[in-house]
């Protein structure tokens, strides 16, 4: 299996079930025979001069992990789909009581009559705890057309088997029918936990890279985030040596941050890979791997492959995402006072300094230009701009590069872009306010309807489902062009026949993308497009179900794992009812000026259909939300946050950020800050709804120390300018 290490050879099957199978009956061999003998496997180095009668632990390890990852991705929809559409819940709870680990299902074959000893055992357990249950129910085509009235021929036919079943509860428990490679599993993180400590740097990132690979993460994940979550709520010492794979990550990462000069660059990236793809945040690791690359005599970028820069920059900011999910479970217990994206740039500031962290990301803007773009896979630039945007910052010079870069493969048409990489690299333009060139959103355009015209030359849900494997990408590709404020014909009919089909069918559509519905934020932006393509691109016609978003939506208990949509989602939203202090007190200097206001004045798409004539469904949302209001003289004031703003991290312009000059173009970069594209569309959105909008940078408010006749005298100014406009 070491060869598995190189480059992959893709062989071609009629039957690949069958091929499948036989990767995993080959697993399943090499599982039983390994845990026979796991003593006798050796560290890399000793492998390494002995003859290779038995491979080193980790290489075993990253096969296996990497074998399983790809099959099981490929094969599980296709399953999960199948249980959920007859009816049949699985039982999370007990599934993850197995050893602490969920066991995913690894076969689309859904009828097999084999009882495993493992599965005797799981079922034993489950007697044992009075969860009463049955071995390998099956379910035949009678019963799914007289109980679930799916339509199927007479003839009864054995059709779906459940390993383990309670038929009182209706919850069936899959328990993965590789047993040997589950166990083989629990023996390898034992055994690389064991070896992590004198390991060499190459073991040590496999051992974890492999971990994450495969979907095994610390029992403690909230460990080492010594940013965010106070000590009392961090777990013990005991409670981490507790767990093999927290005091493995542990381990590695102690190692990494004492001797980081003897880890490779693929080494040094695999190992915080691993820590952000499994969701473990470890400040103090990410700090210590910076301060190596970009500080006095680091080691810098320049040897840095595509993907490995790629995936460190990724990394960096997955890190900042993840506080998003510590905010949400641990609420003010978090110590961060920030939300949304300014919570995420803040917390890469906190983790590693905001110095540190801007000297990263520019280094590796000039490393990446000095080793030319063309030599970045699609996926390397989708996820290096990706890193940028989450952190909100903007390399002039890179991005104008990588514009150039995407234009010219998207004119050859080869090297196909995913959707998933077409919908991240456009709404990391558009969140920027990079500025693209419309050059790049037409041959966007052009390039996403070829692919999904295919052979058939026919555009439905059913082809751009296969080009696109979720919705949201495409509401993240319809709400950039509502940023960017282009919308090509072709894209915009396809985007809106991606979310919402051609018959007001939403079940048509679930089904077409294997969803549960559309997300509450692709609504929102929805209607966000809506409004905006309806005053500035009339001539498409482009409307919305009647009924909508009824029907639409997810279920408003359904909840998501963080990912990296989180940032998206708080994006795409322009309804903010939180009052910062700072908007208090400019509400009061309004008010001593004679300027009455009220705070956060929301206007619903009842109001926007009624007042404005904007063709809307009658289902009543909240959708914008000003400041500060005067609802008689209609105009509003927003205050400008940090979390307004991209930082300009290459060659900002060195220009007063207070002068008259500024204040005539709000949008105008000011110093390092640039208004970023959802404040852009808010503003747009506002303007086209009759709202005469003055906007107010945090910074210059703050300038002016308490001083109130100055205060007065700069809102007076801000009123004056708004008139001689």
């Amino acid at each position: 299996m070491w060869a598995l290490h190189g480059d992959y050879d893709q062989v071609s099957t009629d039957d690949p079930e069958g091929g499948m199978k036989l990767v995993y009956n080959t697993l399943d061999v090499i599982a039983a025979e390994t845990m026979t003998r796991l003593d006798r496997f050796k560290a890399q180095d000793e492998s390494m001069q002995s003859d290779l009668q038995f491979p080193f632990l980790v290489d075993l390890f990253c096969d296996v992990a990497t074998l399983a990852q790809r099959t099981l991705v490929w094969l599980g929809a296709s399953f999960d789909s199948t249980f959920w559409h007859s009816g049949w819940g699985k039982d999370e709870d007990h599934k993850i009581a197995l050893d602490g680990h969920t066991l995913v299902p690894i076969s689309s074959l859904m009828l097999t009559l084999t009882v495993s000893r493992l599965q005797r055992e799981v079922s034993k357990t489950f007697d044992r705890i009075g969860f009463d249950n049955v071995l390998e129910h099956i379910i035949d085509s009678n019963e799914i057309q007289d109980e679930y009235g799916i339509s199927l021929p007479p003839s009864p036919k054995e059709f779906l088997s459940i390993g383990i079943a309670s038929l009182e509860r209706k919850v069936g428990i899959e328990v993965d029918r590789q047993g040997h490679f589950v166990r083989l599993i629990d023996e390898l993180i034992v055994g690389s936990h064991a070896a992590a400590r004198p390991s060499h740097p190459q073991e040590m990132s496999n051992t974890v890279w492999s971990l994450a690979t495969a979907g095994f993460g610390p029992r403690h994940p909230r460990a080492f985030d010594t940013t965010l979550v106070p000590a009392s709520r961090r777990p013990s010492t005991k409670d981490v040596r507790s767990d093999p794979i927290t005091e493995c990550f542990a381990a590695v990462a102690g190692e990494a941050m004492r001797r980081p000069w003897e880890f490779k660059d693929q080494e040094l990236k695999d190992v915080l890979w691993s820590f952000s793809k499994i969701g473990v945040r470890h400040p103090l690791l990410f700090k210590s791997v910076a301060k190596h690359i970009v500080g006095r005599s680091g080691r810098g970028f320049s040897t840095f492959s595509s993907q490995g820069l790629g995936n460190t920059l990724w990394s960096f900011a997955k890190q900042a995402q993840l506080s998003l999910e510590v905010i949400e479970s641990l609420g003010d217990r978090v110590k961060l006072v920030s939300t949304g994206r300014l919570a995420v740039y803040e917390t890469s500031c906190l983790d590693n300094g905001e110095d540190v962290i801007k000297r990263l990301f520019v280094r590796a803007a000039e490393a990446a230009l000095a080793m030319g773009l063309d030599r970045f896979k699609n996926q390397d630039l989708s996820n290096t701009v990706w890193a940028y945007s989450t952190l909100g910052m903007l390399h002039s010079k890179f991005f104008k590069a990588t514009e150039q870069e995407v234009v010219k493969r998207l004119k050859r048409q080869r090297n196909g872009f995913r959707g998933q990489e077409i919908a991240n690299i456009y709404w990391s333009f558009a969140t920027l306010n990079a500025r693209p060139d419309p050059t790049m959103v037409d041959e966007l355009s052009s390039n996403v309807a070829s692919v999904c015209r295919g052979k058939e030359g026919v555009v439905d849900e059913t082809s751009i489902a296969k080009m696109f494997g979720q919705r949201q990408e495409l509401a993240n590709l319809a709400w950039s062009c509502a940023v960017i404020g282009r919308y090509p014909e072709e894209l915009m009919r396809l985007l809106y026949a991606g979310l919402l089909g051609s018959g007001d069918d939403p079940d048509r559509m679930k089904r077409a993308f294997n969803d549960d519905g559309l997300q509450q934020s692709s609504i929102m932006t929805l209607y966000y497009v809506q409004v905006a393509a309806d005053v500035e691109a009339p001539e498409l016609r482009l409307s919305l179900p009647k009924g909508f978003p009824n029907g639409w939506g997810e279920d408003e208990d359904h909840e998501h794992a963080p990912d990296e949509h989180d940032l998206v989602r708080m994006s795409s939203s322009m309804l903010t009812l939180t009052v910062s202090r700072l908007q208090r007190e400019v509400s009061k200097t309004f008010d001593r000026i004679g300027f009455d206001n009220v705070l956060e004045h929301v206007i619903d798409t009842n109001e926007i259909q009624d007042e404005y004539g904007i063709s809307l469904p009658p289902s009543q949302k909240e959708f914008l939300s000003i400041d500060i209001v005067n609802v008689e003289q209609k105009v509003g004031i927003e205050v400008d946050g940090p979390g307004h703003f991209v930082r300009l991290i290459d060659e900002p312009r060195k220009e007063s950020a207070a002068g008259p000059d500024a204040r005539r173009d709000p949008f105008g970069d000011r110093g390092e800050n640039r208004v970023n594209g959802p404040t852009i569309l808010k503003h747009r959105l506002l303007t086209h709804l009759g709202w005469d909008i003055v906007h107010l940078p945090y910074w210059e408010y703050q300038d002016l120390a308490g001083d109130e006749d100055k205060e007065r005298e700069y809102c007076l100014s801000l009123l004056d300018r708004r008139d001689e406009e």
